[in-house]
């Protein structure tokens, strides 16, 4: 097992996810609300590199870092290219993150390794001593997962992902709203795969035009892809 893993080939299954995540990405002129939670507990410091999991396709969170001298980088395979996500990987990956965020993307995600997956890739971009930052959108809180017009909705409440992403952290509370995960636990990527996601033919119909065409050929096994927020 490793400490921030590498990322080699692979014996773990990729996920597959049947509803991508592209339109559920919205803020376009407001931060999601984790970076503001967090930077009210001063856990923005500069210098420091954020690895943003699943962050969408707009720059406020990033442009807000960048004031606090943070150095945000975005992972999302949904709504970012190849390229960008490959680069991406290559500047958090391995633990070279200090902090991580993960903005409303548990939530629309059905499936649980899937969900999985995401947790991992958080916990194993950060360094000895690193935070991860989960925020729930609950929805109606019922539990009852479905489909929605932008994707899939689990409706479940925040303390619920506690469980999930206690596997992959040793100590996770919830603050304000948000669930704070230190400790990241050592991950084997022969058996949980990070920074990876198998796109159904399903999914790739559905891309934003941006994304489309570099993903229209055949899924390798595993991809340096993830979620989108």
């Amino acid at each position: 097992m490793v400490r921030g893993n590498k990322i080699p080939d692979s014996d773990a299954e990729v996920p597959e996810q049947e509803y991508i995540s592209a339109d559920t990405s919205i803020n376009s002129s407001k931060r999601p609300a984790v970076f503001n939670i967090v930077g009210k507990e001063g856990g923005w410091k500069k210098g420091t590199i954020n690895a943003d999991i699943g962050g969408g396709r707009f720059e406020t969170a990033t442009e807000y870092l960048k004031e606090q001298g943070v150095t945000n980088v975005i992972w999302d395979p949904f709504n970012r290219p190849p390229k960008e996500n490959a680069a991406a990987v290559e500047k958090i990956a391995n633990g070279k993150s200090d902090t991580a965020t993960v903005s409303n993307v548990l939530n629309v995600i059905a499936e649980p390794k899937a969900r999985d997956m995401v947790i991992a890739s958080a916990a194993s971009s950060l360094k000895a001593g690193g935070a991860a930052y989960f925020s729930i959108y609950e929805g109606d809180r019922s539990g009852q997962g479905h489909a929605t017009p932008k994707g899939y909705q689990l409706n479940r409440p925040t303390k619920d992902y506690v469980g999930e992403i206690s596997k992959f952290f040793g100590d996770v509370t919830v603050r304000h709203g948000v669930i704070v995960a230190t400790q990241p636990k050592e991950i084997d990527p022969h058996r949980q795969p990070v920074f990876s996601v198998h796109h159904t033919e399903k999914e790739k119909s559905t891309f934003p035009a941006h994304c489309h065409a570099a993903h229209s050929a055949k899924p390798k096994r595993q991809m340096t892809a993830g979620r989108g927020a």
